[in-house]
């Protein structure tokens, strides 16, 4: 897929990620990684998004208040996502299930997408606090792993 030009794309992704959300239920999105700003420059019209490429886009999606996702939807939501981001490859996860850390850095990525701010703003606030919580038990395990791997 070529890449767009900021006249094209301008409001044409913003409007596809609405329309993505709304279709699957999904209340947040994050772009999390190395192509993070380029996805959000691209999804809001302020510039392109490089076609192929080796890195894959890395995304997140917070369902709404009680909205499970089976796998059928979960394929079907991310073969959407590679349809509007001419990336090789878009790897989704779902925040509400993901490990603590995996889940910090999702939200320390970009925004892409919020139904409700506050809700948004609620649960980056959760997901910074468990990590704080976890964070000394992490450092231990990290710390056993390299003892142990000398």
């Amino acid at each position: 897929m070529a890449t767009r030009s900021r006249e094209s794309n301008c409001g044409h992704a913003e409007a596809a990620v609405a329309a993505i959300a709304a279709r699957f239920g999904i209340d947040v999105l994050y772009a999390f990684g190395s192509r993070a700003r380029e996805a959000l420059a691209y999804t809001d019209g302020r510039g392109t998004f490089a076609a192929g490429g080796v890195s894959d886009l890395d995304l997140a999606a917070l369902p709404a208040a009680g909205r499970v996702w089976d796998v059928d939807e979960r394929v079907l939501m991310t073969a959407a996502f590679e349809d509007m981001f001419p990336a090789p490859r878009v790897d989704l996860i779902v925040l509400s299930e993901a490990p603590p850390f995996l889940a910090l850095a999702a939200v320390s990525g970009e925004l892409l997408f919020a139904c409700d701010r506050v809700r948004e703003a609620n649960y980056q606030l959760y997901v910074m606090r468990r990590a704080g919580d976890l964070a000394p038990f992490e450092r231990a395990r990290r710390a056993h792993l390299l003892a142990t791997t000398r």
